[in-house]
């Protein structure tokens, strides 16, 4: 009896009321939480993460492998929010522009290369993209160098068969009729001066299996060698600069000389007119007439302290200079806007 008395009052001398009351606590608040836990299925998360990509995604994949689909383009579906106000800018400017019946139509398509996302101007309108077709050309025939390096070296005889009545060349770019030069030397002269005649000398060695390929990748219908009748919108046209740089198709190296040669021609009253000296730019611009109408478009990729993006715009009108100074006037709400967000 003694003993038990004992071990009693040593239990009560070795647990204080304020260790007792603790413990109570934690075990209350243990249970608690389990509850919580179990019938939440999960803690709750105070500051949840928000995902970047709001839009949903269109992904195009090349299927020319056996077991493999590498991924071309990661696509937004839809317009950012955040553009609505520089849309109406744009909106604005082109408005002004079709009340004086200088230009008919205009498309602008915008990508933010960082992130994808995006916006489009009069999204549906079909345009002539004529010479721009040369971009696809240029892929091709770089695919082919892949398969057979030698081929840009290859020479090829230059014939002054059409004159251009569009473009002028550039004035460091002037190729001899009846001489022959290396591939490489007719596409620059294809980009850097807009010389037809290069193309024409081209296109017999386009792999014309290949190019319609190219056109499948992106999802584009194949216009064939030379359809000028082939029509295409303004944002499905802007893929292929995405494509090349994504490095999506052809090799590092290749994306980059195409670029490069992009880098050359020789217009500089569109997008680029209001642009900084030393902003680097990748752009090509072309025109085509018919009858009293004309088509203007230009393609551009501006690289801004790392923010670098994507502008399309492609136009129908009567007069030139009026179409030139509407883009240079879109290019630049587009620059001011992202130089001051950058």
């Amino acid at each position: 009896m003694k003993d038990k008395k004992e071990s009693q009052n040593f239990f009560v001398k070795k647990m204080p009321l304020y260790l007792i009351l603790s413990l109570s606590a934690v075990t209350i608040y243990g249970l608690n939480y389990t509850f919580k836990y179990f019938n939440t299925g999960q803690p709750k998360i105070e500051n949840p993460v928000e995902p970047k990509c709001v839009n949903p995604l269109c992904i195009i994949r090349e299927t020319d492998y056996k077991l493999t689909r590498p991924i071309l383009l990661a696509d937004s579906k839809g317009d950012d929010k955040k553009y609505e106000g520089i849309k109406k800018q744009i909106n604005d400017n082109i408005e002004s522009f079709e009340k004086t019946s200088v230009i008919s139509n205009a498309s602008v398509y915008f990508c933010d290369l960082n992130d994808g996302s995006q916006f489009n101007i009069n999204p549906d309108q079909k345009y002539r993209p004529t010479d721009m077709l040369e971009i696809t050309k240029m892929i091709a025939l770089l695919k082919q160098s892949e398969k057979k390096p030698s081929l840009l070296e290859q020479k090829v005889l230059y014939q002054k068969r059409i004159n251009s009545t569009t473009q002028a060349p550039s004035s460091n770019v002037s190729l001899e009729n009846n001489k022959s030069y290396s591939v490489r030397s007719l596409i620059y002269a294809m980009f850097a001066g807009s010389d037809e005649n290069a193309t024409l000398a081209l296109n017999p060695l386009i792999d014309q299996t290949l190019l319609k390929g190219i056109y499948d990748a992106v999802q584009e219908p194949y216009p064939g060698i030379n359809d000028t009748n082939y029509l295409t919108t303004v944002a499905n046209y802007s893929k292929l600069l995405k494509v090349l740089y994504n490095v999506g198709y052809l090799t590092e190296t290749n994306c980059e000389i195409a670029l490069e040669l992009l880098s050359n021609n020789s217009f500089k009253d569109g997008i680029l007119k209001y642009l900084p000296n030393g902003v680097k730019t990748v752009h090509y611009f072309a025109e085509n007439n018919n009858g009293n109408s004309k088509e203007m478009h230009e393609f551009a990729i501006i690289y801004l302290n790392n923010k670098n993006y994507l502008l399309s715009i492609m136009s129908k009108g009567s007069d030139k200079k009026s179409l030139a100074l509407l883009f240079s006037n879109i290019s630049k709400i587009i620059f001011d806007t992202v130089n001051k967000a950058s």
